[in-house]
């Protein structure tokens, strides 16, 4: 398993991906359950996937969120003390992403048809504002 952090490389797509999801320190510091960080295979796979950046990075936080949603702990947002489970958390800024896509047109190569939680489907492609 491998875990690649470098902006220099302004092709090396891992390193920017955690640039965006906040995944730059190595274990026990990265975003995943028990301080796991995501693996330069899996970023790949997630940009592969997507065909554009903020795809995978929305694909990334969507697949943050799935593992935290076995756990039951919470995030603190902010000063206020605020709390969020994890899994909620992820969704949100998945979806967020999502929907910036969506907003811009900039679904990119490789866009695609996205399932939103709600189960209805935004055709990223197709989108007129």
């Amino acid at each position: 398993m491998a875990f690649t952090y470098n902006l220099n490389d302004a092709t090396d797509t891992s390193s920017q991906m955690r640039l965006e999801i906040g995944d730059m320190r190595v274990d026990p510091n990265g975003i995943l359950p028990e301080g796991r960080n995501f693996q330069d295979n899996e970023l790949d796979w997630f940009f592969t996937q997507e065909g554009s950046l903020r795809g995978a990075v929305a694909r990334t936080f969507e697949a943050a969120s799935a593992e935290w949603a076995k756990y039951p702990e919470e995030l603190q947002l902010g000063p206020e003390r605020q709390k969020v489970p994890a899994s909620v958390y992820f969704a949100q800024r998945a979806q967020y992403i999502r929907d910036e896509i969506i907003r811009r047109g900039s679904g990119g190569v490789g866009s695609r048809a996205v399932t939103r939680a709600d189960g209805y489907s935004d055709d990223v492609d197709n989108v007129t504002q």
